[in-house]
């Protein structure tokens, strides 16, 4: 990423693209063959099931807090008028216009990347204080 920025060939779109959907993919991803593969072996191996699922949730934490930020950035549009007329570009790419459909399709990808994967992972501490250590079964 750094190599694409020096040359100027950055693409913020792209880039928050791959950001918003390959990395929570991934995750889900992973979090199947958690399910499929890894826990019905370390079934009577409690210690080792126990050290996988902290290693699970500190992988997704340390992804969450990047992610939560890129699902921010791509909500914050600042308007201004130039020339009469009301334009607004979005702040952190200020070449990128709101109005433009390829906002649109950003603003899609940012919305579902919030609710599918920022709001659930953020959603995962408080539900274990909720149930408690034993009870939700982590």
């Amino acid at each position: 990423w750094a190599v694409q920025c020096l040359d100027d060939s950055f693409d913020y779109v792209a880039m928050s693209y791959f950001q918003l959907l390959v990395v929570p993919l991934a995750c889900a991803i992973a979090a199947v063959a958690y399910v499929l593969v890894w826990q019905p072996r370390l079934s009577s191996h409690a210690k080792a099931r126990q050290q996988l699922k902290f290693m699970a949730c500190y992988t997704l934490e340390l992804l969450f807090l990047p992610l939560a930020q890129r699902v921010c950035m791509n909500f914050n549009c600042v308007s201004y008028d130039r020339y009469g007329e009301r334009e607004s570009y979005l702040s952190a790419a200020p070449w990128l216009s709101c109005n433009s459909s390829e906002y649109a399709g950003l603003l899609t990808v940012s919305v579902l990347a919030l609710l599918l994967f920022v709001v659930p992972v953020a959603a995962l501490p408080i539900y274990a204080l909720w149930h408690g250590d034993n009870d939700a079964g982590w």
